[in-house]
């Protein structure tokens, strides 16, 4: 399955958590993602929401827009919370093929490729202590290692209360030119 294109959905900056929801509310059903057979491919996905941050509210994301630069030496953001959507992708062999599938994330704020591999988004965008203790410099302080909370990505019947309940951290102040998307 191809991931529809990042820019088939509404993205505001700053605002993470309200672009997942537009996009997952996009995602589940509503006719908006067809094929060249109009068959929906994400209808029968599973989704989910993926909160990212830590008590310091200071969590280093890799791999991020806002902290592109040098390739040969990648910044990370440090962002106070983070939200990203995985999505479980059924693949429908009626062929007499296994069928299968795997996860991917999309992070409307990364430079790696719009549904990427689960297993690459997370390796690339965060500490791998396994891989990373062989660089000097890339070691990470306790309090700075992410925690990643996943709710199931479903919306209407008040689910977005629930993502409000759940959600690790806020901004509580927005500039003009960050406007939520409608």
């Amino acid at each position: 399955m191809t991931s529809p294109l990042i820019t088939d959905y509404e993205y505001a900056s700053c605002y993470c958590e309200e672009n997942i929801y537009k996009l997952i509310a996009k995602l589940h059903g509503k006719g908006d993602n067809r094929n060249n057979n109009g068959n929906n491919n994400e209808y029968n996905n599973e989704h989910w929401v993926c909160f990212i941050s830590n008590d310091t509210k200071m969590c280093p994301v890799w791999m991020q827009k806002a902290g592109a630069g040098d390739p040969a030496n990648p910044q990370p953001v440090f962002w106070d919370y983070h939200v990203v959507s995985i999505t479980k992708v059924v693949v429908d062999n009626n062929n007499g093929g296994g069928g299968g599938g795997g996860l991917i994330v999309r992070d409307f704020d990364s430079v790696l490729p719009w549904g990427a591999e689960a297993g690459v988004y997370f390796d690339e965008s965060f500490v791998n202590p396994v891989r990373d203790m062989r660089v000097k410099g890339l070691g990470i302080k306790e309090e700075f290692k992410p925690r990643f909370f996943v709710v199931p990505g479903k919306v209407g019947g008040g689910a977005r209360d629930g993502w409000s309940e759940e959600r690790l951290g806020r901004r509580t102040e927005a500039t003009a030119s960050n406007i939520p998307p409608s």
